[in-house]
């Protein structure tokens, strides 16, 4: 089926279970796997494997596809996020340091 329309019911579902358990390890994991190997999805999936990690690190599943999946993600790494623009206002500009003016006065 090269349209994959076999699996549109499935992939509902998944999304489905992922909103209504959003921290059962397993249904990420599925979800995960769906996203990588039916829709080439794999910055949805490696979100929901960092989210399956975070919430079960040590879970044998979650590492085995982990290590399986981990090679079709890009290599980042989420530090922390950037100041965001809110309306008009930058808020990038708040985090500057004030220069000091080398004029006295």
């Amino acid at each position: 089926d090269e349209e994959h329309r076999k699996f549109d019911m499935a992939y509902v579902l998944y999304k489905y279970a992922s909103l209504r358990q959003p921290k059962n390890v397993y249904s990420l994991v599925n979800r995960a796997l769906v996203d990588t190997h039916l829709y080439n999805k794999n910055w949805q999936a490696e979100r929901f494997m960092r989210r399956a990690l975070s919430i079960s690190p040590f879970e044998p599943r979650v590492l085995e596809t982990w290590s399986y999946l981990r090679e079709r993600f890009p290599d980042r790494q989420v530090l922390h996020n950037m100041p965001a623009r809110i309306g008009g206002l930058d808020t990038r500009k708040s985090l500057e340091k004030p220069r000091k003016s080398l004029e006295k006065p």
